[in-house]
């Protein structure tokens, strides 16, 4: 699952449901996901992906990123002793247009 947001020095919501997404502090955002989804699990705080640390997380496609003023990235692992895990990455952007542009490409290339 993807989810590309604003950057948290706006205003931003969910792409599709218009959720308010809130500010925590420069640099940091709060999405409710849920704790559990049916027998998947994920733990209480995201994996936190930076500018510095994109390289060390994704082979290739950093850049892209990067070029459309990538914020950050949170990555939560929801996982079931029997069902395997489903990976949920939140990618953070400095304003909507952004968000949009790297979606948009997304689905060009993904």
């Amino acid at each position: 699952m993807l989810l590309a947001c604003a950057g948290p020095s706006q205003e931003r919501t969910a792409p599709g449901d218009g959720r308010a997404l809130a500010p925590d502090g420069p640099g940091r955002t709060t999405v409710s996901l849920p704790k559990q989804a049916g027998v998947w699990t994920r733990p209480d705080t995201p994996k936190r992906i930076d500018a510095q640390t994109i390289f060390d997380y994704m082979d290739g496609g950093g850049e892209l990123y990067l070029a459309y003023r990538f914020d950050h990235l949170d990555v939560y692992e929801y996982t079931s002793p029997d069902q395997g895990s489903i990976l949920v990455e939140l990618y953070w952007m400095r304003s909507p247009d952004d968000a949009i542009a790297v979606q948009r490409l997304g689905r060009r290339t993904g």
